[in-house]
């Protein structure tokens, strides 16, 4: 499944992925729990915006802070959703017990998250009412559910459900869960699963399927998730796999696989990842890399994210220009050399993603104006020189990508407008640009 190229935009500027607002795992323990009988729906959602009040965004999007796909901008756009558009969420984690009349209420919010974490069972008639809500649904307090619960959440057809609370499941309860037929099934909290299981969750018609919690998976297993036919296969627990295991994996036909857990990518096991043929490979985890591993990911032929190197010699940046594929990002580098930033240049795919710059001299802009990609991303940049800016007013990119500028000067300004390529940067700056052009 391709995504079209507004969604590959939203993607990479929203942290290299796909955003979703997910809870903690196993929800929010509450002192005081909050009842809502009686209570109308506006009663509700003024209560959620005192609750929402205390939320950070880490604990409202369910990020790890050490999620290198995540960068500032992300967290920045989404703390100031939170702030100035609070009627987007109905933020209930000390709600203990709901009704039949009062899930009822609830599901007439037209805003797009509930979350419902407090929550360690529901029934039937419950579960029902809840399905149709038309956003997000988050039931991460669930611990266990019935086969008939989980029937009745299949039908749920709203664009996110949450049970990442779940520890594990049947393979009845699989099956039921697999009718699910929305966007987003999360289920992080399972921390193994057979290959009967398996099967049946591969079967989900749900596009994007989370089971970060899986720290280890047998063989039998990688083979019956890798049938999995929809966008995309979330693994990222998985802190290190075999070479049968990887094998296996590769085979996944559909678009993304996430293995952002793998602490190290040895040269066989990156072989094998780069016959992977779907649309991008997620191994931000990863620190470090040799040159020999390098040399293999290149012959993948998706969009490859390696977020999470800070620094690489030039012998890497050199295998890294070879890369076949549509997409590299780098937005772990904080910094690059002269040199470094000469060989990322050559890259010949479309998308080249420097996010985590933070400042640009006027020769490694110069080295990285020779870019001739579609789109260059250097969103990091707060501001610019002059000379800086005149420097990157010589790329031939078809977007260049400055959503990080808060201030620049006039004059930076004006060079900035000789651009020929579109500028993407925050309103106040783009209109600056704008005045000169």
């Amino acid at each position: 499944m391709k995504l079209s190229r507004s969604v590959f935009l939203l993607c990479l500027f929203f942290g290299s992925r796909p955003i979703l607002a997910e809870e903690p795992i196993g929800g929010t323990e509450q002192s005081v729990s909050f009842s809502l009988s009686g209570k109308s729906l506006e009663e509700i959602q003024t209560h959620s915006n005192e609750k929402l009040k205390q939320a950070t965004v880490y604990e409202l999007m369910g990020w790890d802070k050490n999620d290198k796909n995540i960068d500032r901008f992300t967290i920045d756009f989404h703390t100031k959703g939170k702030e100035k558009e609070p009627h987007s969420f109905l933020y209930l984690p000390d709600v203990t017990t709901l009704t039949t009349k009062s899930a009822k209420t609830i599901v007439q919010f037209k805003g797009f998250n509930v979350y419902l974490d407090g929550l360690s069972n529901i029934s039937v008639e419950v579960a029902k009412e809840l399905t149709t809500f038309r956003g997000s649904l988050h039931l991460n307090g669930l611990s266990s559910i019935s086969a008939e619960v989980a029937k009745e959440l299949a039908q749920f057809k709203g664009r996110k459900l949450y049970l990442n609370g779940l520890s594990s499941i049947s393979v009845e309860l699989a099956k039921q869960l697999a009718q699910f037929n929305s966007k987003h099934l999360a289920l992080r909290g399972l921390s193994s699963i057979s290959a009967e299981v398996a099967k049946e969750l591969a079967a989900s018609k749900a596009l994007y399927l989370y089971l970060d919690g899986l720290s280890s998976i047998s063989v039998e297993v990688a083979k019956e998730l890798a049938t999995f036919k929809e966008d995309s296969l979330y693994l990222n627990g998985l802190s290190n796999i075999s070479l049968e295991i990887a094998k296996q994996l590769a085979q996944f036909r559909s678009s993304y696989i996430y293995l952002d857990g793998l602490s190290s990518i040895p040269v066989e096991i990156a072989k094998e990842l780069a016959t992977f043929r779907g649309d991008g490979l997620y191994l931000s985890g990863v620190p470090s890399i040799s040159v020999e591993a390098t040399k293999e990911l290149a012959q993948f032929n998706g969009s490859l994210y390696l977020n999470g190197l800070s620094s690489i010699p030039v012998e890497i940046a050199k295998e890294l220009a070879t890369f076949k594929g549509s997409s590299l990002l780098l937005n772990g580098l904080s910094n690059i050399s002269v040199e470094l930033a000469k060989e990322l240049s050559l890259f010949t795919g479309q998308h080249l993603s420097l996010k985590g710059l933070t400042r640009l001299d006027e020769d490694t802009a110069k080295a990285l104006a020779t870019f001739k990609g579609q789109e260059l991303y250097l969103d990091g940049l707060s501001t610019l020189t002059v000379e800086e800016a005149k420097q990157l007013a010589q790329f031939k990119v078809d977007d260049l990508h400055l959503f990080g500028l808060s201030s620049i000067s006039e004059a930076a300004a004006e060079e900035l407008a000789k651009c020929q390529c579109t500028i993407f940067t925050l309103p106040s700056t783009s209109s600056q640009i704008k005045r000169y052009k």
